[in-house]
Parts: C-alpha cells; sequence; structure tokens
C-alpha cells in the first residue's frame, strides 16, 4: 500500500469509476462531507449520451421519469406528510387497498353520464370558477362508506387498515363531494385521457376539496399532515399529479397489456402443474402464453366484471380444466402460502355469446398435441399440422383420466400404454406429401411442359402478344427455310410506335435487282443540291427486296415498288448544318404541309429516300456517299439512302 494513498483504510480494494477527470469509488461522500455508513448511496453513473425520445428512464424507486413524477429530493421533510395522506386519499376514493392494484378505467356508461351532465367545455368551466359543495351525506354516500368498510375489514395489508381507521362518516362526505361534482366513481381516465382534458379536471377538482375537508377535520392526523399548507394549490396538485399520473397511470397500462398479462398467467398454471406432480407435458397445456385465453372488463348491466374470451382451436375440456380446477385451486395455495398485497387475480367469467378473442388468435408455436380439438385440428392446413408432428401428449383419453397411475408414468411407459392412443386421433402430412409441397414452383412446371412434350423455347412465345402479320410465316424467316434477320423499325416519327409493326407475307414477284433504284418518273427541274452534312456519311445503296413509303400521319404504306417522295417529318433540332435546297421554278409558291410549318425548311419538291431491308454490310463500313440522280430536265435530286443500325450477332 502506498503511503501516499488519500483513501481511507475501508475504501481499499474497492472498484473504482471514473467520471470525466474525477476518480469515485462506490461509495461517494454525502452532502455533509462524511461517510455515511448506516445505507450506501447508489453508485454515479456516467451517462454517455442524452436518452433517445421515447425511451423510459428509469428514476429513483424504479418509477418512471414522466412530466408529472415528482423525485424524493423534492419533497421536504415538512410536507412528507401531506404527501402520504395525498396518496391515501386517492386510494380511498378509488378503492385500491394494496400496492399493486391497477386502478379501474371509465365505462362507456360512467363517460355518457359525465356528458349529460356536461354538455359542453364551457360547463365545466362555469363548475370550476364558482364551485361549492355541501359538507353533508346523504343515504347513498352512507352506504358506499360502509361498504368500503366492510371490503377493508378482512384485510391486513397496511393500506387497508389506514383506511379502516377513518370514521365513516368522514368517509361518506368525501364520496358526496364526488356525487355533487357529477362523478357517481372517482375513475380517471388515465389511459386515453390527459391530465387538463374537462373530465380529469373535475376529478382534480373534487379530489383536493375533499382531501381539504378531511385534512381540517383531523382524519389523516396519524399521517402528520401540515395543515398550513393544505391550501397550497400547486403544491397539492403536485402531489395529485405526481400519484395518479406517474404511478397509478403505469399499473394501468401494465394492465391494459394482455400479452404481458397471459405470460404470467401461463407461468403460473404451469408452475401449479410442477408443483403437484404433473409432468412437463401436462404443463405444456398451459406454459406457452397462446395457449391461455385474454379477457376484457366489460360492463353488464350496473356491474363491472372481467369475462373472458374463447381460443377457438383449443378444445374445450382443457379451457374448463383451466378455468374451474386449476386457477381455483393456484388461487387458494396462493392464498395459504403469499401475501395478501402481493396477489392480484382477477374474477374472470365466461363471455356470455362466447367470443373467440379478437387479440389472441395466434396458435401457440410450442405447446402439447392435445391442447388441440381433434376436429378443428385435422381441418388445418397440413404445413401447420407438420409442425406438431413430435408435440408431446399430455394426458390419456377421456376414459382414461380417472385412473391415478398415468401421472407417475415416465414418457416411455405413458406413450405405449396411453399416449399412442391419443396421437392416433391427429392426422399428420406425410413426408412425401411435405416434400411436394417444399418442392419450387419452377421446376414443377418445367416438369409440367416437359410431360407435354413441349420444349423450353417454346415459352417465350407465350407473352409476345397476338400475331399481326399478314400469314403462318413471320418476315424474317425465308419461304426455303432460310434464316433471315428481322426487318429494321422504322424511323422515328414515321408511324405511332404504340402500334406493333409487322411486315406483310413475301408475295411471289420477283424483287428489284440490286443497284441504285432509278426514279419512278419525270422530276421537276431544281437547281444544284449540296452535299449533306459530313458528320453523318450516306452508305452506297444496296439490294432492296421490298420497299415503302413513310407517311407524316399514320402506319407506312408498303408496297412493292421502288421507293416513293415523301416529306421528312421533324426530327428535333440538329446540330449540323441544314441542307441549301433550291426549290424548282415549278414549285415555288406550293404550300408546305402542315406537319413541316416549323422544323426544317423546305420549299421545294420533297427529298426521294430509299430504304432497304439489306444488313449485309459490315458494321462501321462507311463507304463514299452516292452521287445525285438526275432528274432528266438538267437539274438534279439528292438522294440519300438509309441504312438502319447495324446489330453485331
Amino acid at each position: 500500500m502506498s503511503n501516499n494513498d488519500p483513501r481511507p483504510l475501508f475504501a481499499l480494494g474497492q472498484r473504482r469509476t471514473r467520471t470525466g477527470d474525477r476518480v469515485r469509488t462506490n461509495r461517494p461522500e454525502s452532502s455533509h462531507g462524511e461517510i455515511s455508513f448506516s445505507s450506501p448511496s447508489p453508485v454515479t453513473r456516467r451517462r454517455l449520451g442524452p436518452m433517445p425520445p421515447g425511451t423510459n428512464s428509469r428514476g429513483g424507486g424504479g418509477r418512471r421519469r414522466e412530466q408529472y413524477h415528482m423525485p424524493k429530493a423534492q419533497v421536504s421533510k415538512d410536507t412528507k406528510g401531506l404527501k402520504d395522506a395525498m396518496e391515501l386519499h386517492i386510494r380511498l376514493l378509488m378503492r385500491l387497498y394494496t400496492q399493486n392494484t391497477p386502478p379501474r378505467t371509465p365505462s362507456d356508461h360512467v363517460l355518457s353520464q359525465f356528458r349529460r351532465r356536461y354538455r359542453t367545455s364551457n360547463d365545466v368551466e362555469e363548475f370550476i370558477a364558482g364551485y361549492n359543495f355541501d359538507l353533508t351525506a346523504n343515504d347513498s354516500a352512507m352506504s358506499r362508506a360502509r361498504a368500503i368498510h366492510a371490503d377493508v375489514a378482512v384485510m391486513s395489508n397496511p393500506i387497508a387498515t389506514a383506511i379502516a381507521l377513518i370514521d365513516t362518516s368522514c368517509i361518506a362526505v368525501a364520496l358526496s363531494i364526488n356525487q355533487q361534482a357529477g362523478l357517481g366513481e372517482f375513475l380517471p381516465d388515465l389511459i386515453s385521457g390527459t391530465a387538463e382534458d374537462p373530465y380529469n379536471m373535475v376529478h382534480e377538482l373534487a379530489a383536493l376539496k375533499s382531501f381539504a375537508v378531511l385534512v381540517g377535520w383531523g382524519t389523516y392526523n396519524r399521517l402528520a399532515p401540515d395543515r398550513r399548507r393544505v391550501e397550497d394549490i400547486l403544491l397539492m396538485r403536485g402531489f395529485y399529479r405526481n400519484f395518479l399520473w406517474s404511478h397509478l397511470r403505469e399499473l394501468a397500462i401494465k394492465k391494459q397489456r394482455a400479452y404481458s398479462r397471459r405470460v404470467r398467467l401461463g407461468e403460473e398454471r404451469a408452475g401449479w402443474a410442477r408443483a403437484n406432480g404433473f409432468s412437463e407435458s401436462f404443463g405444456m397445456l398451459f406454459a406457452d402464453p397462446e395457449c391461455n385465453s385474454d379477457d376484457e372488463l366489460m360492463s353488464l348491466g350496473s356491474v363491472e366484471v372481467y369475462v373472458r374470451f374463447e381460443k377457438p382451436h383449443r378444445d374445450a375440456v382443457v379451457g374448463r380444466l383451466a378455468h374451474e380446477h386449476v386457477d381455483p385451486m393456484r388461487i387458494e395455495q396462493a392464498r395459504l402460502t403469499r401475501r395478501s398485497n402481493t396477489m392480484d387475480e382477477r374474477q374472470r367469467h365466461e363471455h356470455p355469446e362466447s367470443l373467440s378473442s379478437p387479440l389472441s388468435a395466434r396458435l401457440p408455436p410450442n405447446c402439447a398435441l392435445d391442447w388441440f380439438d381433434v376436429t378443428k385440428f385435422n381441418q388445418l392446413p397440413a404445413a401447420l399440422r407438420y409442425h406438431y408432428r413430435n408435440s408431446p401428449i399430455a394426458w390419456p383419453l377421456p376414459e382414461h383420466r380417472n385412473n391415478t397411475d398415468w401421472k407417475a408414468m415416465d414418457t416411455a411407459e405413458f406413450m405405449e400404454k396411453y399416449g399412442n392412443d391419443v396421437r392416433r386421433q391427429y392426422t399428420f402430412p406425410t413426408e412425401a406429401e411435405m416434400r411436394r409441397m417444399r418442392e419450387e414452383p419452377v421446376r414443377r412446371d418445367r416438369n409440367r411442359h416437359q410431360g407435354w412434350g413441349a420444349a423450353d423455347d417454346d415459352d417465350d412465345d407465350d407473352d409476345e402478344g397476338p400475331d399481326l402479320g399478314g400469314g403462318p410465316m413471320d418476315e424474317d424467316e425465308d419461304p426455303n427455310g432460310a434464316q433471315q434477320t428481322p426487318s429494321p423499325p422504322p424511323p422515328f416519327g414515321s408511324f405511332n410506335p404504340s402500334v406493333p409493326h409487322r411486315a406483310p407475307a413475301p408475295s411471289s414477284s420477283p424483287a428489284p435487282p440490286p443497284g441504285p433504284v432509278p426514279p419512278p418518273g419525270p422530276v421537276p427541274p431544281q437547281g444544284p443540291v449540296p452535299p449533306l452534312s459530313g458528320h453523318a456519311p450516306s452508305l452506297p445503296p444496296a439490294p432492296q427486296p421490298r420497299s415503302f413509303t413513310i407517311r407524316p400521319y399514320g402506319p407506312p404504306d408498303y408496297t412493292e415498288s421502288p421507293p416513293r417522295s415523301f416529306s421528312p417529318p421533324y426530327r428535333g433540332p440538329s446540330l449540323s448544318p441544314l441542307p441549301d435546297i433550291q426549290p424548282s421554278a415549278g414549285t415555288t409558291g406550293r404550300k408546305r404541309p402542315p406537319s413541316l410549318q416549323s422544323g426544317i425548311e423546305m420549299s421545294g419538291p420533297s427529298l426521294r429516300i430509299g430504304f432497304t431491308t439489306d444488313r449485309t454490310l459490315a458494321a462501321g463500313s462507311l463507304p463514299s456517299a452516292p452521287p445525285a440522280a438526275s432528274d432528266g430536265r438538267g437539274g438534279s435530286v439528292a438522294v440519300a439512302t438509309y441504312y438502319p443500325p447495324v446489330i453485331p450477332h
């Protein structure tokens, strides 16, 4: 040990925690500068970063830090008695006689009564602004006060004992103030309401008024409340909202969590079966949360009870076993072994209409096989039934359940004597059926087509759409059997692209000889035509078996004659210079087609462009441009041959 170590002897050997640039042991110094040996303070841990929004940050006492939470450090010794008295007063009004009893939620009947009393928000504001209570109790309030005394008389926990020491007339006055405020039952809406809504504000006003009256009468003198601070509305409201909206609201939310309640219910039922010597297979009738039904609070007339919903696929005998035999016995056993303030059991009743559960319709993934009803199980899909093929058997058939020997048998002996008879009632799919169900759909379709004698390539034409050609043979097929390349698509703007292009069937007329195509007749004279732009050189003419004329409107007109003259449509702006085409004298003043009002300036005769479908030229070959054709009158006509793009195969 170093002589320079500043720590005392009792602190040596303890783990040291670094917080920033400070070193702190697990027992920090108190605020007075001395070490407290009576109760060690909690370790101050460094928070690495801010808590994300929506995260439940746990504070002192395990309570969730909320908007209305008041830490214990903010409660002074002088106001500690007022805080305890306020919590006891709220438990009295809400009839919460144990520490873990969750508060009840208002029913639709209670909310409708409040709406009849306060039809608008102005009615609530007028009541809050000028309320005046009569400190008397009628017969209804007295009878309810006696009922509260009767409830706590048979209980021995500290909360019930403190309520039992309150005079009946004081309880009746507190209940009478609630009645004068229009509240038949003190049931704040902690789930769907807020602290500032009219319904909860009336509850808060009535509770604070009755609390001030009872404190003035000395009802809570055992808790030593400070009467001088009871009129401090901000302090009293802080105590009220801290207990109601921080502690009781958390209990109400836990009560609404049906799944967590079914988890606890399943564990307690399985624990009871284990404690009474039953096998683990028998406990699997209840262990899984989905084996147990859920319930909800329902108003039957003027009585509020918990009604349970049924599990549609569960055997009815298993349900009666859980509700009529297991639950009463485990509750009675808990009363003999546990304290009363730790018990929180609902008195559940069967639904009058035997409705199925709207929340727990899911099948239990891990349960005993005889949890299922035999008829409903055999109607399930094969994949679900196959999942339970190895599930254990919990108990024998009904005719052998009164025997006492099956409870002490091991698994092998039980299955040989009783279990196999139970399993034979349930049907399961075979391995061959499951193998066919797991087979990929693509593989099954391929086998089906091959069985019919169709090749795999035949499926490629199913989605091609209807054949719009002129005969049984497509245009890319040669009558002699030679495979030809498909016809090129027409240039942009020649026809409607939504209409699929299908060429007609080849006729018996001979194709024109290869070479340049002569003009179809006398052409009006025109001036010299300069060569086309150099960035897109023309290709030499090639054999043309068939030609067609591209029209500015509509589909192409297929013919068996040489190409005709046409007016090219507008193809958009171009970066290359436009050709200077000189019109002839005979065509001066001719009106341009409507489609050429904008775009290429062209007032003379139309250009004649020949098209071919031959693709014998190699990709990338660019021969010289062809000469201009003579028009027979001393002029010339620019002839440009269009070739579709060559697609390498």
